[in-house]
């Protein structure tokens, strides 16, 4: 059952912590668990999806879009396989001044765009150069699909990558 978003709120990058000291663990994710999320048709030469979630970051999965002053507008979704409590996320990105906002959806269908009530916004990770852990505010909805959208352009190029991703329950 889809739950409005006002319902659930938004968080921010601000920082760790959230309402509950209990420690985040990755949710483990199989082969094909990744996806481009591209519902306007703006990538330009996405890379290697299993790069996000390889364990090396010295790897990346990188994504350009248009050099057009747009926003990116280009994601990477995570297919949980069934719904699961998601209290969080890491994100490990090499690419400085790139902007991720996080959201979620707990149908069986994946929302055909970025714009659809059934998705959550539970995090925004702004000016991503390093690994952010962030908890969701609500520590712990359940969700099967999360989804990494790119929305500022990178500080140089165009270019925006993710070394590593983990959702965490």
């Amino acid at each position: 059952s889809a739950t409005e978003p006002e319902s659930r709120g938004e968080g921010t990058g601000a920082g760790e912590g959230g309402a509950s000291d209990t420690p985040l663990k990755p949710i483990a994710l199989g082969a094909g668990a990744l996806a481009l999320y591209d519902p306007a048709g703006r990538a330009v030469s996405p890379g290697d999806l299993g790069s996000a979630i390889d364990g090396d970051a010295d790897t990346a999965f990188e994504v350009g879009a248009p050099d057009d002053g747009e926003p990116v507008q280009v994601g990477v979704v995570v297919d949980l396989g069934s719904v699961k409590t998601v209290r969080g996320v890491e994100v490990t990105t090499s690419t400085p001044g790139v902007g991720v906002e996080v959201y979620a959806a707990d149908g069986s269908l994946l929302p055909a765009e970025i714009a659809d009530p059934r998705w959550d916004k539970p995090a925004t990770i702004a000016g991503a150069s390093a690994t952010k852990t962030v908890r969701f505010p609500r520590n712990g909805d359940t969700y099967r699909y999360v989804t990494f959208w790119f929305t500022t352009p990178p500080t140089k190029g165009t270019k925006a990558g993710l070394s590593e991703i983990k959702v965490l329950g």
